[in-house]
Protein backbone atom coordinates (compact mmCIF):
# COMPACT_ATOMS: atom_id res chain seq x y z
CA UNK A 1 0.00 0.00 0.00
CA UNK A 2 1.00 3.70 -1.06
CA UNK A 3 1.88 6.12 1.84
CA UNK A 4 -0.11 9.25 1.88
CA UNK A 5 2.18 12.20 0.58
CA UNK A 6 2.40 14.41 3.67
CA UNK A 7 5.07 16.70 4.14
CA UNK A 8 6.59 17.49 7.93
CA UNK A 9 4.70 19.83 10.13
CA UNK A 10 5.80 22.18 12.88
CA UNK A 11 4.67 21.63 16.56
CA UNK A 12 2.92 24.75 16.49
CA UNK A 13 0.06 23.89 14.14
CA UNK A 14 -3.40 24.83 15.77
CA UNK A 15 -5.50 22.55 13.89
CA UNK A 16 -5.33 19.12 11.75
CA UNK A 17 -8.33 17.63 10.51
CA UNK A 18 -9.08 15.40 7.96
CA UNK A 19 -12.21 15.59 5.75
CA UNK A 20 -13.53 12.34 3.53
CA UNK A 21 -15.83 11.42 1.30
CA UNK A 22 -16.74 8.60 -0.56
CA UNK A 23 -16.86 9.27 -4.19
CA UNK A 24 -19.73 7.31 -5.86
CA UNK A 25 -18.21 5.87 -9.63
CA UNK A 26 -20.27 4.86 -12.83
CA UNK A 27 -20.11 1.01 -11.96
CA UNK A 28 -21.53 2.22 -8.26
CA UNK A 29 -18.22 0.84 -6.73
CA UNK A 30 -17.35 3.42 -3.70
CA UNK A 31 -14.11 5.23 -3.49
CA UNK A 32 -12.88 6.64 -0.50
CA UNK A 33 -11.13 10.23 -0.62
CA UNK A 34 -9.39 12.07 1.93
CA UNK A 35 -7.86 15.49 2.88
CA UNK A 36 -5.91 17.02 5.44
CA UNK A 37 -5.71 19.78 6.27
CA UNK A 38 -3.78 22.57 8.72
CA UNK A 39 -3.36 25.77 9.83
CA UNK A 40 -0.55 27.23 11.71
CA UNK A 41 -0.94 30.52 13.31
CA UNK A 42 0.30 33.46 11.42
CA UNK A 43 0.01 31.97 8.17
CA UNK A 44 -2.30 33.26 4.78
CA UNK A 45 -4.45 30.09 5.26
CA UNK A 46 -5.27 26.57 5.98
CA UNK A 47 -2.98 24.51 3.81
CA UNK A 48 -3.03 20.72 2.05
CA UNK A 49 -1.44 18.47 4.15
CA UNK A 50 -1.83 15.09 2.73
CA UNK A 51 -4.71 14.07 0.31
CA UNK A 52 -5.83 10.66 -1.77
CA UNK A 53 -8.33 8.15 -3.18
CA UNK A 54 -8.86 4.61 -2.13
CA UNK A 55 -5.91 2.72 -0.21
CA UNK A 56 -4.30 6.16 0.09
CA UNK A 57 -7.32 7.78 1.65
CA UNK A 58 -8.10 5.15 3.69
CA UNK A 59 -3.91 5.56 5.11
CA UNK A 60 -4.55 8.96 5.86
CA UNK A 61 -7.74 8.26 8.25
CA UNK A 62 -5.81 5.64 9.86
CA UNK A 63 -2.74 7.95 10.51
CA UNK A 64 -4.90 10.72 11.70
CA UNK A 65 -6.57 8.28 13.88
CA UNK A 66 -3.48 7.12 15.61
CA UNK A 67 -2.98 10.51 16.03
CA UNK A 68 -5.83 11.91 17.59
CA UNK A 69 -6.69 14.43 14.78
CA UNK A 70 -10.47 14.23 14.48
CA UNK A 71 -11.87 13.39 10.96
CA UNK A 72 -15.16 14.79 9.40
CA UNK A 73 -16.76 13.56 6.56
CA UNK A 74 -18.12 16.23 3.87
CA UNK A 75 -18.67 15.40 0.58
CA UNK A 76 -18.66 18.96 -1.19
CA UNK A 77 -15.72 20.31 0.38
CA UNK A 78 -13.69 17.48 -0.12
CA UNK A 79 -14.25 17.35 -4.21
CA UNK A 80 -12.89 21.26 -4.15
CA UNK A 81 -10.03 20.39 -1.87
CA UNK A 82 -9.09 17.73 -3.81
CA UNK A 83 -8.47 19.35 -6.88
CA UNK A 84 -5.56 21.45 -5.09
CA UNK A 85 -2.34 21.04 -5.09
CA UNK A 86 -0.22 19.18 -2.16
CA UNK A 87 1.12 22.01 -0.12
CA UNK A 88 -1.37 24.52 -1.28
CA UNK A 89 -2.86 27.34 0.43
CA UNK A 90 -7.06 26.97 0.71
CA UNK A 91 -8.44 30.01 -1.86
CA UNK A 92 -10.39 32.52 -0.33
CA UNK A 93 -13.71 31.13 -1.86
CA UNK A 94 -13.46 28.42 0.42
CA UNK A 95 -12.26 29.89 3.39
CA UNK A 96 -15.78 29.65 4.82
CA UNK A 97 -16.48 26.05 4.40
CA UNK A 98 -12.62 25.40 5.77
CA UNK A 99 -13.27 27.52 9.15
CA UNK A 100 -16.50 25.60 9.74
CA UNK A 101 -14.61 22.62 9.59
CA UNK A 102 -11.73 23.53 11.39
CA UNK A 103 -13.79 25.05 14.02
CA UNK A 104 -15.57 21.81 14.81
CA UNK A 105 -12.04 19.98 14.77
CA UNK A 106 -10.57 23.10 17.80
CA UNK A 107 -14.51 22.07 19.57
CA UNK A 108 -13.83 18.46 19.24
CA UNK A 109 -10.03 18.54 20.34
CA UNK A 110 -10.51 20.83 23.69
CA UNK A 111 -13.50 17.81 24.40
CA UNK A 112 -10.98 15.40 24.12
CA UNK A 113 -8.73 17.49 26.46
CA UNK A 114 -11.49 17.95 28.97
CA UNK A 115 -12.63 14.07 28.77
CA UNK A 116 -8.59 13.81 30.17
CA UNK A 117 -9.62 15.40 33.58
Amino acid sequence: MAEPQTPNTSANTLSNTAITDRMAESVHAEILQAVALGYKLNTPAPRVLSKGKGEIAQAILDRAKELGIPTKTEPSLVAFLMELDLNAWVPPELYAAVAQVLAWAHEEDKKLEESKY
